[in-house]
């Protein structure tokens, strides 16, 4: 950030390595299997971020299979492992309350994975798709101590990984030998989602922030997408999604102070600044070297904000 904004910055490095096998045992199978690894590690100041480290790994296989050309079957595990290193919780002095000594955190997680593919005739393309997800949180998420807005973002050591199921099912068809279409429904159901939201427990004169895990949480929708061939050598795309997004309130977690009337402890209400109806369109043009497009985009309200100020469109 600029001097005017607090001059608040970090030096960030990251190690990363991975190594990945194929092989194709024949016509009909092949593998993939592979290993991935990470070191993060942050230097700023310690009304910023502090000092921390996160260390992370995974290890990976899936195999494909497909007993003839219209029919293809893929099934695959995951395993991440996440550490947090330990630190003197120096983070945090002079804008939120100190953090104190930390002990290092480990999280991990067996993710399968099953996937179909199906073309039943020239031109069109069936699919179906299950997983399991997992996410560990950055370490700015975890450690971020920051103004912004006149909000004060707070840490939030205790913040696990985000764990999820997700499905999907979908269509490609070719449409006269100028044009497809795709469709799919999605579906995903997440426990200790990451979000960041309002502290309501918070008695400072300016709104505080931090990062949290929500309970349960579902993100479900359809998307579809038309993309055609236009004349002068112009190409033409048509997109529309449909999102629900909603999570459960938790019965003994309290509503941020603002903009949450309609909502009780206990039920249900939409993921704030998801938008439910999304339009894309384009066009676009090339000639020679050079190409030309238009992109435009509309979006419905967004029907739940944060709660942080009492002027519930201002955020």
């Amino acid at each position: 950030n600029t001097a005017a904004a607090g001059g608040l910055n970090s030096t960030a490095h990251k190690l990363y390595a991975e190594l990945q096998a194929d092989y194709s045992y024949s016509a009909q199978f092949r593998m993939t299997a592979g290993l991935v690894a990470a070191d993060d590690r942050v230097d700023s100041p310690v009304s910023f971020l502090g000092r921390h480290s996160v260390h992370s790994a995974a290890l990976y296989g899936q195999g494909v299979y497909a007993p003839v050309n219209a029919l293809e079957f893929s099934a695959g595990m995951r395993y991440d492992g996440n550490q947090l290193a330990a630190s003197n919780g120096d983070a945090g002095q002079g804008l939120c309350p100190p953090l104190g000594p930390l002990r290092a955190r480990r999280q991990g997680q067996f993710s399968p994975q099953i996937g179909l593919s199906y073309r039943p005739r020239v031109g069109t393309a069936l699919r179906a798709s299950a997983g399991r997800g997992f996410r560990a949180p950055s370490v700015s998420e975890i450690f971020t101590q920051a103004q912004a807005s006149g909000v004060l973002v707070c840490a939030n050591p205790a913040l696990d990984a985000e764990r999820s199921w997700s499905y999907e099912v979908g269509a490609r068809q070719v449409l006269g030998g100028f044009a497809f279409f795709d469709g799919a429904f999605f579906w995903s159901a997440y426990r200790d989602l990451i979000e960041a939201r309002p502290d309501a427990n918070s008695s400072g004169a300016a709104p505080v922030a931090r990062f949290v895990n929500l309970a349960r949480a579902r993100v479900r929708g359809v998307e579809a997408v038309l993309r055609a061939a236009l004349p002068f050598a112009t190409e033409g795309t048509l997109a529309y999604t449909y999102v629900d997004g909603s999570e459960e309130l938790a019965a003994d977690v309290p509503l941020p102070p603002y903009c949450h009337r309609a909502y009780a402890p206990g039920g249900r209400a939409p993921l704030p600044y998801r938008a439910r109806h999304t339009l894309n369109s384009g066009i676009s043009g090339r000639r020679g070297a050079s190409e030309l497009g238009f992109d435009f985009q509309a979006t419905s309200r967004f029907e739940r904000v944060s709660g942080l100020f009492a002027e519930c469109g201002r955020d």
